[in-house]
């Protein structure tokens, strides 16, 4: 059975992060952010008809599993980014109208992070997906892996970059510092 795992803990770890270290306004705005983002991936998934169930609900995270036996790798790769493509609508329809708020800024932040070639994150699924169409698994899973860690090790940087500059915001680099270890505990 080919299945993919499409992890809100990176959201939800960020989410708690802003619950700790920020004030109510960002709490409600990044979950709300996050709903909106996994709602996206299961709206994508019921039209195309692939079976979703939850895999992991718990104060870490949310886990939805897919099913994309009987699929085309393309249809995978629409279901990882229907998450953030509905962040980044919300965000175009709340720059039209002319909204500012912690909510637009969530869901376009959380998008275009979620959009990084990562394993664990939908820019990684979707790239996969995308590779899994012309490349043999193997190959497909040492570009994706090379491409996790670069680009991990680059959010790290930046990460370390924000501190030094005294923005004093620790979420990116603890998000950098879970990847890191998520993608060198399973080699």
């Amino acid at each position: 059975m080919r299945g993919f795992i499409l992890s809100g803990i990176p959201e939800l770890f960020l989410l708690s992060l802003a619950f700790m270290l920020g004030d109510g306004g960002t709490f409600i705005s990044i979950f709300a952010a996050a709903l909106i983002h996994e709602l996206g991936h299961i709206i994508a998934a019921f039209i195309l008809g692939i079976k979703m169930r939850f895999y992991k609900v718990g104060i870490a995270g949310l886990s939805l599993r897919y099913d994309f036996s009987g699929t085309s790798h393309i249809s995978e790769a629409v279901v990882c980014l229907s998450g953030p493509a509905l962040g980044i609508l919300v965000f175009l329809f709340g720059y039209a109208r002319g909204t500012v708020s912690y909510f637009i800024g969530a869901s376009a932040g959380l998008s275009l992070f979620n959009l990084l070639p990562i394993s664990y994150l939908d820019g990684g699924c979707a790239l996969s997906a995308l590779l899994s169409v012309f490349l043999s698994p193997d190959t497909v899973w040492r570009i994706c892996r090379v491409l996790s860690i670069v680009f991990t090790v680059l959010l790290w940087v930046g990460a370390v970059f924000m501190i030094i500059r005294s923005y004093g915001d620790i979420s990116v680099l603890a998000v950098s510092v879970y990847l890191l270890y998520r993608l060198f505990s399973e080699a």
